[in-house]
């Protein structure tokens, strides 16, 4: 019914293009745990080149320091690494590190994901964000977050909450400042 559907193209189109592209890479297939681990991702749109490069072992560490808390690959479930994927918007070809998942029956729609090209996450209603993803190269300039509570302030623009992720906002900043000091420009 065009009248009753009419929006499907705006409200599903999107969501079936990226569903596309994730099986087109293999997503919905078992990972290779051999893949490469560093990986470079030019994203037109969120950063004009590759900012930065960032490897799964420096991820992985990072977490490991602060007492873990939350999935590192290849230990992330793959429907929580898809619902994310799409949830962040997280973009052919980039690869996912870690995932911090917020929700309540664990969706993983909201949360953080730390992936090659940078960090990228989505709040719930109760935080507001107008940035929802930031590169490494930009992380690596946001040298003074703040933590309040469970939000953690990258900048004026960009929070992260992380209430019921498994990880504190202060344990988070401490990763992403573990990994911007080892990125290689």
């Amino acid at each position: 019914d065009p009248d009753v559907n009419g929006d499907w193209k705006d409200n599903w189109l999107p969501i079936i293009v990226s569903m596309w592209e994730y099986w087109r890479e293999g997503t919905f297939e078992k990972q290779d745990e051999k893949m490469v681990a560093a990986t470079t991702v030019s994203q037109p749109g969120f950063g004009s080149r590759t900012d930065a490069v960032v490897t799964e072992g420096m991820i992985v560490k990072a977490v490991a320091d602060v007492g873990g808390g939350i999935y590192c690959r290849p230990n992330i479930p793959e429907n929580k690494l898809i619902n994310a994927k799409v949830a962040m918007s997280v973009q052919p070809g980039e690869v996912v590190f870690a995932l911090m998942d917020t929700t309540f029956f664990g969706s993983a729609k909201t949360g953080a994901v730390l992936t090659s090209w940078g960090v990228r996450w989505m709040n719930d209603w109760s935080t507001e964000s107008k940035l929802h993803s930031l590169s490494w190269g930009e992380l690596k300039s946001c040298r003074h977050y703040s933590v309040d509570g469970s939000d953690l302030k990258l900048s004026v623009d960009a929070v992260i909450n992380t209430a019921g992720g498994g990880i504190s906002a202060a344990n988070l900043a401490k990763v992403i400042e573990s990994v911007t000091e080892k990125c290689e420009n």
